[in-house]
Order: C-alpha cells, then structure tokens, then sequence
C-alpha cells in the first residue's frame, strides 16, 4: 500500500477550516454539559476496554482540591486508582494516520494545523489541576510520613499500579508485532496447563523486558517522580509528553480530508472528550472533569495573555496571571505595563520574568527611569548604559530620537558596543548608516 506524500488543491483549502474550527474548541468558555459530558467519558471507557468511571465534576482547580481534601491519601489511591499515564484511543489512531501517511507529510501537517500548539494550550489548562492536585496529595505525603510504615506502602502500591499498566500496554503492543499475538494465545494455552509451563513465557518473554535497562531507568525515574513532586503528577509528566504528539485536529482532517482508514469507535469517543468536556484528568476506576473557565484571553499568536487582568479565570475564583504565556505574580499582572516600573528589575531575580518585565515597560522608559549613561551619539542616535543590575549582563542601548515627533525609541544592543555608530551598523545588520540612509 502507498503512502499519501502530498495534498491536493481542495486538500490544501481545507487546512484552515479544521485550524480555525479546533482552536474554538480549544479556547472555548462555554459551561459544560454534564450529561453529555457522563456519555463522552462513559463511552471513552468503553472504547478503551474499561468499565466505566465514578466520575466527579469540579468548577475550576480550587474546588478540586477542596473536594479531594476531605479523604485520606489511602481513600484516594483505592477510590481512583492509578492515573492513566497512555491515552489508548490517542495510541490506536495516530498508528492509523503513519500507516497511511508520508511521515514529513505528517510533520507538515502537524505544523500546519499547530497539533503541538493546541495540544500544549490544553495541556497548560491541565496544569492548574495537576499542580493543585500535587500540592494536596504533597501535604497528605507529609501527614503521613510521621508513619513511614504506612507510607512506604502507599507509594509502592501505586508503583505496583503503574507498573501493572505498563506491562499491559507493552503486551498490547507486542501483540501487534509479528508472531506477537501467537505467542499471547500460546502464553494462555501454557497458563492452562500449568503455572511451571506458564513460566517460561515469563522467563524468556516478561523478565527479560523488565531487564533491559531503559525499562529499569523508566522504573527508577518513575520512584524518583513520586519521591519528589507527588503521587498524581507522575501523570502529570506522561500527559506532557503525550502534548507532544497528535492533536484531535490533526486525526479529524486526516479522517474527514483524507480518507484515513479509521476505527469510529475510537474516534467518535475521543472527539466527544475533546469537544463535550473541559480539562479531565483520567485514571483508572475515576474520572474529574473540570468545567471549562469562564475567562481565556490569548494575543494574536494564542499565548495566554492579558494585560493587567487575569488571563484565566474559573468559576471558583481561581486565576491566572499571564503576559505572552508567562505566568506573572499578581503584583505584576494586576497593573497594566504602562503602570510598570523600571525599579522593580533591581529586586526581581527570576530572570524570565526580568525578561517580561523589560519587554512590557520597554528600553525608552528604562533609559529614562534607570538614568542610563551617555556613551557616544551620532546624529539622532544615542548609545547608552545601564549600569544597575537589571538583567544577567550589562544592558547597553541604542537610544533613537525621532526629529519630527521627538519620540524615544531603544533597541538593546551587545554589551561589546563602544561607538552610535557601530550600534546602528549592528541593527542595520552590518550597513554603515550613510549606506543605509542611501538605499532607503
């Protein structure tokens, strides 16, 4: 069977259509519909060959951990189980689309139609309930570690857990290969007729796969995880990594455009997640689902971003501050950038938001705030320093005054800069000034 390389003309048209459709999904701050939503969950389960879940409904990250507060971290492990580190249906249906796809035919598309940056914008909603989900089940750590006993046997409960989910996967996987699904059915003929002949599928199959040493660096990353950030954001980590891979978007073209060959049960239940619910967070006997916000700003690349108001809100007055997708402290994002001030880069050290903060209260300002030093000046040009510690190295600018307007302009230049106009050279790009003002 060929591989599809290249699209044809009403292929191509229809990429914009598919773009602009799942980013309204993906933005959308329409409440959720509860029963819709039970279905869309109810028959993802299924799908994946689970029963279906006690499912919890939360109004935004705050009312998630008040809910789950209320039980011990024993509760919590037997209420919910394991948390479901691989999304089966994403699994099955990205295999689909490679096996029928030109590979940088898919890495073209995938950019295209910004898989990556959809899946990544979801993921960040995610985060508020991982990181509240983290910090809860962090102080419950911290209660129980006054009995190490009982605390040595939660964790490795949940490891035996996820352990258990990764041994099925892989022989999911490994039925799929050549003689792979032989060798299953011979593994279930043995175990009938005995659990000594039974072993020897474990003892050349199993065993020596839990040997190889990516399998036991997995397993040691997996314990340092629950050691250092919490039982539930181990699934926090695999959900990152799953962000880095196919979106619904890419999957619904390639199904709707294409002619992809595709299992519909599958697909029609991971749309319905996509599309019915907010943010969910799955595992294995439980499903939370957090309504969508009620505030998603984003600037016209689709970063989250808002000046001097929360970029996103939820109904249970959870917030989020954010300038072109970094999170600001509420002393920042409270104010607009024009309420800014250039002294606050003296005492901030965290260097990105320096970075924003510079980008937001802009070099004119700075110079004027900050008392930047006179080096040299050429015509309108002026090279300036700074010489307070705003920023990892010293912050040398090229100060432009425009003659009619006397408008201030600056544009950060190397710190190996002694001359206006060597500055300007370097901003032209390596043109002398005179040259410049030729060709233009």
């Amino acid at each position: 069977m060929s591989l599809i390389k290249r699209l044809t003309a009403e292929q191509e048209v229809m990429i914009p259509v598919y773009l602009e459709k799942w980013w309204r999904i993906t933005l959308s701050t329409q409440p959720i519909n509860r029963q819709r939503v039970q279905a869309a969950v109810n028959s993802a389960y299924a799908a994946m060959g689970r029963r279906s879940p006690d499912i919890f409904f939360v109004s935004g990250p705050y009312e998630l951990r008040e809910t789950l507060s209320r039980q011990s971290l024993l509760e919590l492990l037997e209420q919910s189980g394991a948390p479901l580190l691989q999304n089966p249906l994403m699994t099955t249906l990205s295999e689909q689309v490679r096996s029928h796809l030109d590979p940088e035919l898919v890495q073209t598309l995938a950019d295209r139609l910004q898989a990556r940056q959809q899946s990544g914008f979801a993921f960040r909603l995610q985060t508020a309930l991982w990181e509240q989900l983290g910090d809860l089940l962090g102080q419950l750590q911290e209660q129980v570690q006054q009995q190490e006993e009982q605390s040595g046997q939660v964790f490795e409960h949940l490891l035996q857990q996820l352990w258990a989910q990764q041994q099925t996967e892989w022989r999911r996987q490994f039925q799929q290969q050549p003689m792979g699904r032989f060798l299953t059915q011979l593994e279930g003929t043995l175990q009938e007729w005995g659990k000594p002949v039974s072993q020897f599928m474990e003892d050349t199959v199993w065993s020596p796969l839990e040997r190889q040493p990516l399998v036991q660096e997995w397993e040691r990353q997996l314990r340092s995880l629950l050691g250092m950030i919490g039982v539930m954001t181990t699934g926090f980590s695999a959900i990152q990594h799953l962000a880095e891979g196919f979106h619904p978007a890419l999957l619904n073209y390639c199904f709707g455009v294409l002619d992809c060959p595709v299992d519909w049960e599958k697909w029609q239940a991971l749309r319905s997640l996509a599309t019915e619910c907010g943010s969910i967070l799955m595992f294995e006997q439980a499903c939370i689902v957090c309504d969508r916000p009620t505030r998603l700003m984003v600037d016209p690349e689709r970063r989250l971003h808002a000046e001097g108001e929360p970029a996103l809100a939820y109904a249970d007055s959870y917030q989020v501050y954010s300038y072109q997708d970094v999170q600001l402290p509420e002393r920042y994002g409270a104010l607009h950038p024009n309420l800014w001030q250039a002294q606050w880069l003296l005492g901030e050290d965290n260097a990105e938001l320096r970075r924003v903060l510079i980008q937001g209260i802009g070099y004119a300002r700075i110079c004027q705030e900050l008392h930047a030093i006179e080096l040299d000046s050429w015509r309108e040009y002026t090279l300036l320093r700074i010489d307070q510690a705003v920023d990892v190295e010293p912050v040398y600018l090229l100060k432009m005054t425009c003659p009619s307007t006397h408008h201030i302009h600056a544009t950060r230049v190397p710190p190996d800069m002694r001359a206006a106009r060597e500055a300007i050279r370097w901003v032209n790009h390596g043109i002398d000034p005179e040259e410049f003002v030729m060709q233009t």
